[in-house]
């Protein structure tokens, strides 16, 4: 996947799954499977713009942004 050469950082991509921009199905191809360092969340929502599913993108936010804030194990190893 494209987004596989992105190393060294957390990665979290928020999609809607009718986004009309950019499908979910070729979100997930261009990320790939979630790994330690890349996460996609999926929203059941009407549009582009989550319509209908604040409160979901609201949470999946959340939960993101601690992930990305959080150290995995491996992270926090000292040689």
């Amino acid at each position: 996947p494209p987004l596989a050469s992105v190393t060294g950082i957390r990665l979290a991509v928020i999609q809607s799954t009718k986004d009309h921009y950019v499908a979910a199905a070729e979100s997930r191809k261009l990320l790939g499977p979630d790994t330690a360092t890349r996460r996609l969340y999926s929203v059941e929502a009407r549009n582009h713009m989550f319509g209908g599913a604040r409160d979901e993108l609201l949470h999946d936010l959340d939960d993101a942004l601690a992930w990305i804030e959080s150290k995995a194990p491996s992270e926090t190893a000292t040689p």
